[in-house]
């Protein structure tokens, strides 16, 4: 996954505003950005800029680090609270 989302990221020198972003469909056939005029209330140049992008670059950075989402290093202290927040959600 990440090395698709790696190979995916738009990078443009002639529209610099969208280096980083992920256009909002790919055809991994043709292994190209893909968008049509037609999608209802999508444009063919509309990027994914939403809370997607904060996961991505989290994941990325907690591999960089070596680091889960759930740090095993606190596990006895997240088994302790975990009952009071299960019946607080339920």
């Amino acid at each position: 996954m990440a090395d698709f989302l790696c190979r995916t990221q738009l990078r443009s020198l002639r529209y610099l505003y969208l280096n980083g972003c992920w256009m909002r469909s790919f055809d991994h056939k043709r292994w190209e950005y893909w968008g049509s005029s037609s999608d209802l209330g999508w444009g063919a140049w509309c990027v994914e800029s939403g809370w997607m992008n904060t996961w991505i670059s989290s994941v990325f950075a907690m591999r960089i680090l070596d680091r889960t989402l759930f740090n095993l290093s606190r596990l006895n202290e997240f088994k302790n609270k975990f009952s009071k927040i299960l019946l607080e959600m339920l």
